[in-house]
């Protein structure tokens, strides 16, 4: 965007040219009064009805500040939250179908074949990446972050840290205690956001994706990047506001990021054990897979933290609700054995470990390389960002609250 802004004229274009869409793409879909009718005109027809190159122009405005503010005001929230909502509820419908269907044939007689379903899971999916991506630059998701920042690729630069959330270098023999960075405050887009139902949509978007990569649809990658997205959006909102809090209490989010906790790269609850397919490392796709479910499962944890932050009631939910027990034990073990294996694997491929052959489904051996070379090849990725929020709930973020160093401050779980 224009680092001074667009036209009104122009902004106001957007806006109207979005209800428009609105109105096409209900066409295009051809809900009926159940939404049970998941007949279109075709994927073009889908296509051209969706809107995406104006999505995408929306993408780029929202990226100036003037802009934002504009149109706010304009109600772009309102008419891209009612767009979302449209694309979610046909989404949800196709999900639900996928996970009835039967290999090879057809779920019944509303669903098509599984090229005419995936073309509508593809055009969907992308209007809801763009729709997120607008309201990620709304809510500064990309700058909104402290010291666990690049842990999670909450930016496109993952080593970059808010300078606003960084105690600055006292010279060398100063005595004076450092300035307290102050906490991130509420985006002001948020209180507009929650106004249209922004956030729950959020919150649906994020169960219907997680339908979808467990769904056999072939949208399964897609789904789980979007899901990311979308996680990534909902901490932004988060961040330093008490009404995004309730609000997502309210709305049963805070047991829906919950249930991301602990979960597999299958999408089922992982009882953490470890498998002869863990051992020797699978395929390349089932180790993706596993990495991909191992960040979704950090990013939920990092939301429920800030979802809980100097909120008691938030707090006595999201233990009630089990955030603390097996399903955060599981993701730990999954993630120690992904750290060892990433130590065994990456050492065989670079020829320095030739002679450590770990034999199939020797469990011990297997943690004695790990363990041997912890030293010189530091865990791997997935332990240290599943760690890096857990000291964040403990010892709140730089800056947050009145406590001396990495201690229960105002920055910890359910401090006030």
């Amino acid at each position: 965007g224009c680092a001074d802004g667009h036209p009104t004229a122009v902004l106001r274009g957007l806006v109207s040219s979005l209800h428009r869409v609105h109105a096409k793409l209900e066409a295009a879909l051809a809900l009926g009064a159940s939404g049970a009718q998941i007949r279109t005109d075709g994927p073009d027809a889908l296509q051209r009805a969706a809107g995406l190159a104006l999505l995408n122009a929306c993408v780029v405005a929202t990226r100036s500040a003037h802009n934002r503010a504009w149109l706010i005001r304009l109600g772009l929230l309102d008419a891209l939250t009612a767009l979302l909502k449209l694309a979610m509820h046909r989404l949800n419908v196709l999900g639900n179908l996928a996970a009835m269907r039967h290999p090879g044939g057809r779920g019944g007689s509303s669903m098509g074949t599984a090229a005419e379903v995936a073309a509508q899971l593809g055009v969907l999916e992308l209007l809801c990446a763009h729709g997120t991506a607008v309201l990620s630059n709304f809510l500064d998701a990309d700058l909104r972050f402290g010291s666990i920042a690049g842990g999670f690729g909450m930016s496109d630069d993952a080593g970059r840290v808010d300078a606003s959330c960084v105690a600055p270098v006292q010279p060398p023999g100063s005595t004076a205690a450092p300035p307290r960075p102050s906490p991130a405050a509420e985006s002001p887009a948020v209180k507009p956001l929650l106004e249209c139902g922004g956030l729950t949509a959020l919150v649906e978007m994020i169960r219907i994706q997680r339908l979808l990569h467990r769904a056999p649809t072939g949208s399964e990658a897609a789904a789980r990047s979007l899901e990311g997205l979308l996680l990534k959006t909902l901490c932004a909102a988060l961040a330093g506001s008490a009404a995004a809090q309730h609000s997502l209490r309210g709305a049963g989010g805070l047991e829906m990021l919950i249930e991301g906790i602990g979960v597999d790269a299958t999408g089922t609850r992982d009882a953490g054990e470890v498998t002869e397919r863990d051992l020797n490392g699978g395929d390349t796709a089932g180790v993706d897979r596993t990495r991909e479910s191992l960040e979704l499962g950090a990013l939920a944890l990092d939301a429920v933290r800030r979802a809980v932050r100097r909120n008691e009631q938030n707090v006595k939910r999201a233990i009630d609700a089990g955030a603390f027990g097996p399903r955060l034990v599981a993701m730990l073990r999954r993630a120690a054995v992904a750290s060892a294996a990433s130590l065994v694997l990456d050492g065989g491929a670079e020829g320095d470990w030739a002679g450590d052959v770990v034999e199939e489904g020797d469990v011990e051996g297997f943690f004695a390389v790990g363990a041997r070379d912890v030293q010189t090849r530091p865990p791997g990725e997935e332990l240290r960002r599943a760690f890096d929020v857990l000291w964040a709930f403990i010892a709140g973020e730089p800056g947050v609250g009145g406590g001396d160093g990495p201690t229960m401050g105002g920055g910890g779980i359910g401090s006030r």
